[in-house]
């Protein structure tokens, strides 16, 4: 039996002609309800304004079993890149039929990747072009303190949540995110989880160079 979580953003349904193949128990879960280890596959769906997308960069980073296959409301090459770098399996529309998504659920499981031609293009061209990585030298410019704050923003956490797991207010974390914000190119908490996985979204390489 395949254990698949469905997340769905508030904006999105899933379609009534999709169905998952035999040998699949769909489990639905919120945004933000955490993953069982036993779950295969997480599918999320986000919408138009793709809300949950930083939530699901904190599953990619926290997950160590777990497949994903992140599915738009609109393709971007751009956040494609991002999320396969973040460690997504599947990056598409949602699938027009149930075969469709049979073939995506049977690659991505089998540990390939479901990602349309322009993502490839964009990330053989990243392979080919992009300069040695920079994170490093970026990290080391916070204190302990600050590289813990976005340790545990890498992780999803809330403001509140990192407070607690510091013993500090909320006020000192908010502190040290701006500290961090000042010191790294990053401009909001996606990009950070980016920064402490290893990864540069597009813009900040850009601006790098």
């Amino acid at each position: 039996m395949i254990h698949i979580a469905l997340k769905l953003d508030a904006a999105q349904e899933w379609p009534a002609s999709l169905h998952m193949p035999a040998g699949v128990r769909l489990h639905r879960l919120a945004v933000r309800e955490p993953l069982d280890p036993r779950i295969g596959l997480c599918i999320t769906c986000l919408d138009p304004s793709r809300s949950g997308l930083d939530r699901s960069v904190a599953d990619l980073m926290t997950a160590t079993e777990t497949h994903f296959w992140i599915m738009d409301s609109e393709l971007n090459p751009q956040i494609g890149e991002v999320l396969v770098k973040a460690g997504a399996r599947g990056y598409s529309l949602v699938p027009s039929t149930s075969d469709e998504l049979k073939r995506g659920l049977d690659c991505i499981l089998a540990g390939e990747f479901w990602v349309p031609r322009s993502v490839l293009q964009t990330l053989v061209r990243d392979l080919i072009e992009e300069e040695p990585m920079r994170m490093l030298p970026i990290c080391l410019e916070l204190t302990p303190r600050e590289r813990e704050v976005a340790d545990h923003v890498a992780s999803g956490y809330s403001n509140k949540r990192v407070a607690r797991a510091m013993g500090v207010t909320e006020r000192t974390v908010k502190a040290h995110l701006s500290s961090i914000f000042q010191k790294t190119p990053a401009v909001d908490r996606l990009e950070l989880a980016l920064l402490m996985k290893g990864e540069l979204p597009e813009r900040i390489r850009v601006n790098l160079e």
